[in-house]
């Protein structure tokens, strides 16, 4: 503007005519020493890192309260289960006793002998007590991890597999209605607790 003024010239100086220059402007986003940014950066990050601490324990605080949950529904059911149990073989002999007793007539009893060597027999195929008790020990190694603390995400999932290994073998031997209901049931509820612990480390 001074030259112009001086030379007599008509003063065409804008913005936009100096935004058409190359190099004129050139932005300055960091210092000569990119050290000199570090403490704020520093600052940021420290921030950011416990924000992220701090959120990580919140959502695993609510999952471990989710999971014990669930484990303990199935933990539940697994009693149901053993409870149920014992009974089996004494209404397999009453319904065998009624189906042999409507077959050869009241008259003629079935050979108690016979009848003691089959519900025998029965009772040894449906015997599910060494599935509940790995069940039980199962159940009692997710406590430990839980109460462990740290990353469980691989071990709950194995975990998983052999308490699914068991219900499925309880689900095959048990032969008995209810007690399948209950398997069932628990199958379900341990393909929610699989997918949640998907979400762990």
């Amino acid at each position: 503007r001074a030259a112009a003024q001086a030379l007599g010239l008509a003063d065409d100086l804008t913005a936009s005519s100096l935004l058409r220059l190359p190099d004129l402007l050139r932005p300055c986003l960091l210092p000569d020493d990119p050290l000199d940014v570090w403490p704020l950066m520093e600052r940021a990050v420290q921030a950011a890192l416990e924000k992220l601490d701090a959120m990580r324990l919140r959502e695993g605080g609510a999952l471990e309260r989710d999971l014990r949950a669930r484990f303990a529904a199935l933990e539940a059911l697994s009693r149901e289960i053993a409870a149920l149990a014992p009974a089996v073989p004494a209404a397999y002999k009453a319904v065998l006793e009624r189906r042999l007793s409507d077959l050869l007539g009241v008259v003629q009893l079935a050979d108690p002998a016979l009848v003691a060597r089959e519900v025998a027999v029965f009772a040894d195929r449906c015997d599910v007590s060494e599935e509940l008790t790995r069940l039980a020990s199962h159940f009692a190694q997710v406590t430990k991890v839980f109460d462990a603390g740290g990353a469980c995400g691989r071990t709950l999932d194995f975990l998983c597999q052999e308490l699914f290994r068991e219900i499925n073998t309880t689900g095959s031997k048990a032969n008995d209605a209810a007690i399948s209901r209950r398997v069932i049931d628990f199958k379900a509820g341990l393909e929610a607790v699989r997918e949640q612990v998907q979400n762990i480390e």
